[in-house]
């Protein structure tokens, strides 16, 4: 089991960017706070990517790649903190911090 996330989930890329969800179901709250699910994404600023001195290629949106197989919320996986994610355009994948811990998924 793991904690659903809402808009107050925040994330970090593993260049130092910040990541904030764009948007989630507005039907489903927990904590006060819309649930996000398998088509929310999050928005990446701050990304300081610059591979080998090239030109900076910077992390701007991070999607969901897998969510709960159990929970849905109007037929969509809600996501949980254990979702994986890959970051637009780079690939790497951000690390989702600080879930509500009222409600856990599968």
């Amino acid at each position: 089991m793991a904690y659903l996330l809402n808009e107050k989930a925040t994330g970090t890329c593993p260049h130092g960017g910040n990541a904030k969800p764009i948007a989630g179901n507005p039907r489903v709250k927990v904590d006060g706070s819309p649930v996000l699910t398998m088509i929310s994404q999050m928005s990446i600023s701050g990304c300081t990517n610059n591979p080998s001195g090239t030109a900076v290629i910077p992390c701007t949106i991070a999607m969901f790649t897998s969510a709960a197989t159990r929970v849905k919320v109007m037929g969509m996986p809600v996501l949980l903190d254990s979702s994986k994610t890959t970051n637009i355009p780079t690939g790497a994948a951000t690390t989702v911090s600080e879930p509500q811990q009222k409600v856990k998924g599968i």
